[in-house]
């Protein structure tokens, strides 16, 4: 419904002076916007400013109300289903995109952020992308009428719900029209606009069907989970209602139609919104694509294609009515919503459907189909439908990968379905492990048929109805119980079928018994919800990085949702994946006490990481009683080493990855790390990695396109017991471009407590046989200060200089009106050397920066700067002029970070400089012969100072092996008898007073 304009107020929620201030309100002419710079403008009727004057609502929930209400934002229309997106087209998955799943063309989900800081307001431009339509997640007249529905008995109901559906009030579903696939565009959004959250693809959800054998036993099922039994207790009840999200149902099958629950408060047909609710006609059923498919919004029926209406059948068939076949719900009710266009075999529309049917208080929603794809903003729909009291129950999907999840299965708070046969046989195509929480005999399933008759159906969509008419049934029976409750329960009473499986029985969670569902007292035992892994150390401290060899400890946070326990044993063990990657020290620990309704940590579990990897594994959690009626398994997924360090003071933090990369260690996902934060100002740096050269071999971990170079191996990560060193070769980079460098970086702290500037002693150590000539290394760092970098401006820093200090260096800066200054200082501790300060389109990093371009940047000096502003980066490096013989080593300082304004950050970068100088008093001495080690042990080589010296020795894993103290000859000469060692790496520091000096050694087989 689009709405008539009069006498209208303009509200501009990004002001751009004193006068445009967050919330106030201007009148205005609606064909003349008030500021070209807003990327959110509202155009309000006059009977809507009360209302938002006066609201009680926190501001990024009346401002998103009011702006869907409008039906403006940035020139697009808002209405329900107003962008036709079974009309896009579908993007099949590219891993050159991170794409793991379908998605569409032209389409995003987008996230605003509740609240933003001034300065982050000051100037913002439009929407970097070429908007078309955009349309609310949660229309506000759906979220109005699930207020109505609210009582006020219920008020902390009612508050859960009010914060659950914060966040979908703030997302949209953008259509763009930019000619470039949805990765990028999202990408430019979260880049572009400091007022976008979130922005992702729009993923595709499949149908988890698979083909089926017709002459298997029509449901046997029925027996396998002891249904007929349950039945004699309990036959469920009309009011209770299962949402059947999926591809459309044919609402007068025989079977089907005595089963439909209707919506009595609007009247079929006529056109007309009778109830209120933002949906037409929504009284048997509701079409999400009656747009594009020409067909009527209260008609839930797809032609041409039967998926729906198997798992309708399933679910909820008509029992004891002496046709067909008995739906597991027995009297409960379902309704049908159709998410499908016809002719189309995919869900277009299956979140939406799930708040459609949370909003109208549904019991249970059901969804048979899901994508590999995560989405926050998915999550956030799945935490509103348990906040309005809905159970989602979901196909945990048809890929046998145990470390992985298929959503909405996977999603905390859902009931993933995984698959078997009757006989309690798992399919070999099923899910198992993460994201499933319960098995179900789905595979023959005898159900209804699109064209009125009977057919069989299978995969984890048969299996999900059957979980999905239990939990109806369930829900009916104890009306007492809440979603989560409900969920815990089902779990609980599952039969383990470990033994007919026994290829994946870690693997596995129960089937489903529903006799024991209802016939069990839900608070006689646990029930454990939500499982998450935290990591620790001896003290009980939360850990973020460990290495291997670390002894971890190991706890499973956990919610008791249903009774207490006692004398209770708690196991864990690895389930699938990289099995081998951690010892587990510990597997058995007693529980004496496990409190109802409380969240509890079980553990710890000490374990041993063997080997650096990012590849997860699964952990299965499994928890029983003495008498062995009670027993729960849980699942968690665990990445036995992290790959990247945060540091941190009172005003800033940074990442960096052992691998060379700045701020994050997985661009472009950018989900490992945190970027660089200054105060409250979060993204500053977008991207960053260091690369080198000598001559024309050029060796990389900067971005580059759709990634970034990895040209790298680590030596030693930024990990315990030395979290702030790390060593890096080039071993990784091709024959053709390795230099043979060793490279050094150590975290020498911020200049103060209070400052954002950090400081890195980065040191190039010629690793090689032969000679390199010129050898330099710099940083490449995409600061974006505002939306996407724009309107920025880098130039060199001449104000940071100090000429009265000797020692080579330079600086760059980058500023923008309004915003902190940030920048990078680089100073050489050796010489001969020649300083690299440069600022450039940030563009050329992400698109056409080969070898030659970046081995530019290392010797052209201060020479390249932009001419005009934009996005733009800033490389800052040192390079070694001459020659640098095998074993020797050149250092300089990096100083970077950010300030309130260019002459704070000019200050800091004086002290900087002044650092540099002491550090170069404290020279390291000049290399020595190398170190060689002779057998059967014996350490010898040559150190510049005679006296004693203190070695120390490291694997490459950064675990500490030996300290010993030498004498050094008055020639320099030394030996040192070495005790028995693995062939391998060791990194090596030898120190005497104030001189240190570090280099590698390897032992022989």
């Amino acid at each position: 419904m689009r709405t008539a304009l009069r006498s209208v107020t303009v509200m501009c929620s990004c002001p751009t002076s004193s006068e445009k201030v967050f919330g106030r309100h201007f009148r205005a002419n609606p064909t003349k916007p008030l500021c070209s710079c807003c990327c959110g403008i509202v155009i309000l009727p006059r009977c809507l400013l009360c209302s938002v004057q006066t609201t009680k609502m926190p501001k990024a929930i009346w401002l998103t109300a009011v702006l869907l209400h409008a039906g403006v934002v940035v020139g697009a229309t808002l209405t329900v289903s107003s962008i036709p997106l079974a009309q896009k087209p579908v993007l099949q998955p590219d891993p050159a995109y991170g794409r793991s799943g379908p998605v569409l063309w032209g389409v995003l989900l987008v996230r605003f952020r509740p609240e933003h800081t001034p300065w982050q307001l000051l100037g913002m431009e439009m929407l970097p992308v070429q908007v078309l339509r955009v349309e609310p997640l949660l229309p506000p007249q759906l979220w109005q009428f699930l207020q109505t529905r609210s009582t006020p008995q219920n008020a902390a109901r009612r508050a859960a719900i009010a914060a659950a559906a914060e966040p979908l009030l703030r997302t949209v579903v953008l259509e763009y029209a930019d000619p470039l696939p949805p990765e990028q565009v999202a990408q430019r959004l979260r880049k572009g606009c400091p007022a976008v959250e979130v922005a992702e693809p729009y993923p595709i959800a499949l149908p988890c069907q698979q083909p089926n054998d017709p002459l298997l036993p029509r449901q046997q099922l029925l027996r396998t989970i002891a249904a007929l039994q349950a039945w004699e207790l309990f036959q469920g009840d009309s009011t209770v209602v299962i949402g059947i999200v999926d591809t459309g149902v044919f609402p007068t099958h025989e079977d089907l139609q005595g089963s439909l629950h209707h919506n009595r408060g609007e009247i079929p047909f006529n056109g007309i919104d009778d109830d209120g609710n933002g949906y037409v006609d929504d009284f048997f059923g509701y079409n999400f694509t009656a747009a594009e498919d020409g067909t009527s919004p209260g008609d839930p029926y797809n032609p041409g294609e039967g998926h729906g209406t198997a798992v309708a059948g399933i679910a909820a068939a008509t029992t004891n009515n002496g046709i067909g076949i008995a739906g597991i719900g027995y009297r409960c009710r379902f309704f049908p919503v159709k998410a499908s266009p016809v002719g189309v075999p995919a869900i277009y529309y299956g979140y939406q459907g799930i708040l459609y049917c949370a909003a109208m208080g549904f019991a249970v929603i059901n969804c048979s189909w899901g994508s590999p794809t995560y989405s926050c903003i998915q999550q956030s729909v799945i935490d509103f439908a348990l906040a309005s009291g809905s159970l989602v129950v979901a196909a945990a999907g048809n890929t046998p990968v145990a470390t992985s999840a298929w959503y909405p299965a996977g999603y905390a708070g859902a009931l993933g379905v995984g698959n078997t046969t009757p006989e309690d046989r798992l399919l070999p195509y099923s899910a198992r492990g993460l994201g499933v929480g319960i098995l179900a005999p789905g595979e023959g399933a005898w159900t209804t048929d699109n064209g009125g008759g009977y057919t069989t159906f299978g995969g984890t969509s048969a299996a999900a109805p059957v979980v999905a008419g239990a939990a109806a049934l369930l829900r009916a029976y104890r009306r007492e119980l809440g979603p989560l409750q409900v969920l815990a329960l089902l779990r609980r009473t599952a039969e383990d079928i470990g033994a007919e499986n026994p290829e994946d029985a870690d693997a596995l969670p129960g089937r489903l018994n529903l006799w024991m569902a209802l016939a069990s007292d839900p608070l006689e035992m646990p029930g454990l919800v939500l499982p998450q892994l935290v990591v620790t150390n001896a003290a009980g401290t939360p850990l973020q990085r460990w290495s291997t060899g670390d002894t971890l400890w190991l706890w499973v946070q956990v919610r008791n949702v249903l009774g207490s326990g006692s004398a209770l044993q708690a196991r864990l063990r690895a389930a699938a994946g990289a099995a081998d990657a951690i010892e587990l020290l510990d597997t058995l620990r007693e529980l004496p006490l496990l409190p109802a309704n409380s969240t509890s940590w079980i553990g710890p579990f000490r374990a041993l990481p063997r080997y650096q990897t990012t590849e997860p594994l699964l952990l299965r959690l499994e928890c029983r009683d003495s008498t062995g009626w009670y027993r729960d398994a849980l699942f968690v997924r665990f990445v036995p080493v992290p790959n990247f360090t945060t540091f941190s003071n009172a005003v800033a933090q940074f990442s960096i990855a052992d691998d060379g990369a700045l701020g994050f260690a997985d661009f472009p996902d950018n989900t490992l790390g945190i970027g660089f934060r200054y105060r409250d100002a979060c993204g500053l740096l977008y991207s960053g990695g260091l690369f080198a050269g000598s001559g024309s071999r050029i060796v990389s971990a900067a971005p580059s396109l759709f990634g970034r170079d990895s040209d790298f191996a680590v030596l030693k990560p930024f990990a315990p017991p030395d979290a702030t060193h790390n060593v890096l070769s080039d071993a990784n980079a091709p024959e053709s471009y390795r230099i043979g460098l060793r490279l050094e970086q150590r975290f020498l702290g911020f200049i103060a407590e209070s400052s954002a500037v950090a400081r890195l002693l980065i040191t190039l150590e010629n690793a090689s046989a032969s000679t390199l000539p010129d050898l330099g290394a710099a940083y490449f760092m995409d600061w974006d200060l505002g939306a996407g970098g724009r309107a920025n401006s880098a130039r060199l820093f001449t104000e940071a200089l100090q000429p009265e200090i000797a020692l080579p260096h330079c600086a760059e800066v980058i500023e923008r009106e309004g915003y902190p200054s940030v920048g990078a200082c680089v100073v050489a501790l050796d010489t001969p050397a020649a300083p690299q300060c440069a600022g450039l389109a940030a563009g050329v990093f992400y698109g056409d920066a080969d070898r030659v371009q970046k081995q530019r940047l290392l010797t052209a000096g201060t020479t390249v700067q932009p001419t005009d502003s934009g996005d733009v980066a800033l490389v800052a490096g040192m390079r070694f002029a001459g020659e640098l013989h095998p074993g020797q080593r050149r250092r300089f300082l990096l100083c970077f970070g950010a300030a309130e304004s260019s002459a704070a950050l000019s200050a800091l970068f004086h002290q900087c400089i002044a650092d540099a100088r002491a550090l170069a008093v404290e020279a390291l001495p000049a290399a020595p012969v190398l170190l060689r080690w002779q057998p059967p042990g014996i350490l010898t080589g040559m150190l510049p100072q005679p006296g004693e010296w203190r070695l120390e020795l490291w694997d490459i894993l950064g675990r500490a092996l030996l300290t010993a103290t030498l004498t050094v000859a008055p020639d320099g000469r030394f030996q040192l008898p070495l005790p028995s060692l693995p062939a391998g790496i060791y990194a090596v520091q030898l120190s005497h007073h104030r001189s240190r000096f570090r280099t590698v050694l390897a032992l022989p087989p």
